[in-house]
């Protein structure tokens, strides 16, 4: 039997996404849940709308690979929370997984070692959303309530 993503599930999927995108120190607009669509019967989308900033060529390669790990674990986080929460592997990861090859593609990671990296930041997103589990739970019941969040609001939250 196939598991069908719920509109729960979605919620963790955006909180993962908000809070490290928050813990980075990332610029995040707004998440919203209001985008949920039927897709086949199963339940796909959601928004986070995160900026990250451009991976700026000038700095060093340290820099770079830093923010680029950075910006990677918030693509991640996203599907980590979800299923963390539905105890499933949903694949509703797959858009934000082809975006962090995308990202290594374009800061120079040569293609033999972008697997080794997707692994290493896959466990570190894993480790994150482990560490502010309760912090993603209170996003994601707050999103389920309200559909869509500005960031002041999911600030609020946690003062």
């Amino acid at each position: 039997m196939k598991y069908k993503t719920s509109r729960e599930d979605i919620a963790y999927h955006e909180a993962g996404h908000a809070i490290a995108t928050l813990a980075y120190g990332f610029e995040l607009q707004t998440v919203d849940l209001n985008m949920v669509t039927q897709l086949n019967g199963d339940i796909r989308g959601g928004s986070s709308l995160m900026n990250t900033g451009y991976l700026q060529k000038d700095a060093t390669d340290v820099q770079l690979l830093e923010k680029m790990i950075k910006v990677n674990v918030c693509y991640l986080c996203g599907g980590v929370a979800e299923r963390k929460y539905s105890g499933y592997n949903t694949n509703t990861d797959f858009a934000d997984i082809k975006m962090v090859r995308i990202i290594m593609a374009d800061t120079g990671i040569i293609a033999g070692k972008r697997e080794v990296c997707l692994k290493n930041c896959k466990k570190r997103a894993e480790e994150f959303i482990d560490d502010n589990w309760d912090s993603v739970k209170i996003l994601a019941d707050a999103l389920l309530v309200k559909g869509i969040m500005t960031c002041d609001e999911i600030n609020s939250l946690f003062q």
